[in-house]
């Protein structure tokens, strides 16, 4: 019995063969999930002022590892680390800058902005700048170092500043709790930043 042949086109019959050489035409993902996304949220009390000075807070100054989306983690002296599992929603160095003004906003009595408003004039100005913000695996713990300035606009003299090093204990290490030092850390850091404010408001408000 003779099979029938059936002949292709030499175009098809080129293109089938370049196609089953490269595999699955669609590969979506490798199976795994995607990583969680996480914030920090400030808890804002108290009434936002209208009235006195204008302090306009900067974007705070981050390490590298701590300014895009990754959770930093860090395992020695000397090691860094990210997260797998988790990612920050935005990048870490805008979502700390929104903290500290919203939280700022409620706790000082001055009127307090932040990204944005730099055309507003503004009397004095506040700058954070973080050597270290992560999470630590040896004290299982979020460590924040940083020193703040707060510095007139209108003579351009520094006024006052502050070294901040504070730490926020870790439950486990698991993203969810990490994430949650992290809050802790940043509540810790924009309350010293606020009680360190208040005793320097004074000397803005001395700048002719």
């Amino acid at each position: 019995m003779k099979i029938p042949s059936v002949k292709l086109p030499f175009a098809l019959l080129a293109t089938s063969l370049l196609l089953s050489a490269c595999g699955p035409l669609i590969k979506i993902g490798d199976g795994s999930p995607p990583p969680a996304l996480y914030s920090i949220q400030p808890t804002i009390s108290g009434n936002l002022s209208n009235e006195g000075l204008v302090i306009y807070v900067s974007e705070p100054l981050l390490p590298g590892e701590s300014i895009g989306n990754r959770i930093a983690v860090r395992t020695d002296d000397f090691e860094l680390k990210f997260l797998k599992d988790g990612r920050w929603s935005e990048p870490f160095r805008m979502m700390l800058h929104r903290y500290f003004v919203g939280d700022l906003a409620g706790s000082v009595k001055a009127q307090v902005v932040g990204a944005g408003l730099l055309d507003i004039s503004a009397d004095c100005r506040l700058t954070v700048d973080f050597q270290r913000f992560d999470y630590e695996t040896q004290s299982n713990s979020v460590v924040a170092k940083a020193t703040a300035r707060f510095v007139s606009l209108k003579s351009g003299s520094l006024l006052s500043s502050k070294v901040i090093n504070i730490s926020a204990d870790v439950s486990s290490d698991k993203s969810d709790k990490i994430v949650s030092g992290y809050n802790q850390a940043a509540s810790k850091v924009s309350t010293a930043l606020s009680e360190w404010l208040k005793d320097a408001l004074p000397a803005c408000a001395a700048v002719e």
